[in-house]
């Protein structure tokens, strides 16, 4: 088995810790996004530009979280392949 170097812990533990934070944020994205689909079925003709918005918004901040994790665990695998 091979010795990490303090450094290449440090790196490891913050791409594990970035990727949690991701899945963390992703997560309440994920909840926002149903909420204000839920909202869609009951929105009165005022809010619906406002909910629509919201909706794109959320589906816009799931798919960058996820470029985000998915390089994150790119970055990752990467380094792991090279060690």
């Amino acid at each position: 088995m091979t010795q990490l170097s303090n450094s290449q812990t440090e790196l490891l533990k913050y791409l594990h810790s970035q990727i949690a934070e991701t899945q963390k944020q992703l997560n309440s994205e994920i909840s926002k996004l149903s909420i204000w689909i839920e909202a869609e079925g009951v929105k009165s003709s005022d809010m619906e530009a406002v909910i629509d918005y919201e909706i794109n918004k959320a589906k816009l901040n799931i798919e960058s979280l996820n470029l985000r994790f998915q390089w994150l665990v790119e970055q990752l695998a990467g380094y792991v392949a090279s060690n």
